[in-house]
Formats: C-alpha cells, structure tokens, sequence
C-alpha cells in the first residue's frame, strides 16, 4: 500500500474505493471525499467505475496544505488569498484543502 492507496492499476484502485463506499453505505446516506494528485486518466478511471452506483463530484486545481507544530500566524500566510474549502486540526497539525480565488 502506497500513500493509503493500494500499488494495483488504477482500474482496481477505483474499485478498491467503491468497496469502501459500499461498507458504509447500507441504508443511510453517504458523502466519501478523498484527495489525489491531478491526473486524467486516473480521474476519468475512478470516476467511470464510482458513477455506476454514486453521484461523483469532483474539484480540480486544489491545493493540500499540511502544517506540523503550526501557529495562527503561520496557518494566517498560508491560507491567505485563499478559499479553505476543508480545515482539519490536531494538537500538532493542520491540514487545509485551499483553491485560489
């Protein structure tokens, strides 16, 4: 497994996500967000496999930001200029996903 994501073809990566989605799935509604690095055919390949049974939307020219040991200055210069469409935050980290605006 490489970056969370098993090392097999892009075709069973997709897979892979749907059998995720599809253990949380049951009765109840679902919304799944993952982030991977732009590239087409590994897009149009995940989401050909995932629109069989999801609405699948998707963002491009995004940026993942991760800050270890961060202070609000440093978090302030980052995202600054910026639309934070995701914040997540631990005692020592700060992970963003930003688009330009």
């Amino acid at each position: 497994m490489r970056n969370g994501i098993r090392s097999e073809s892009l075709k069973e990566n997709a897979l892979w996500l749907q059998h995720l989605a599809g253990l949380a799935r049951g009765d109840s509604a679902l919304s799944f967000s993952f982030l991977l690095d732009e590239n087409k055919k590994r897009i149009d390949e995940i989401k050909e496999v995932l629109e069989d049974s999801y609405i699948v939307k998707y963002n491009t020219n995004l940026e993942l930001v991760t800050i270890r040991h961060y202070d609000q200055k440093t978090i302030d210069l980052v995202v600054k200029d910026k639309e934070i469409l995701m914040e997540q935050r631990t005692r020592t980290t700060a992970r963003f996903v930003l688009s330009s605006q």
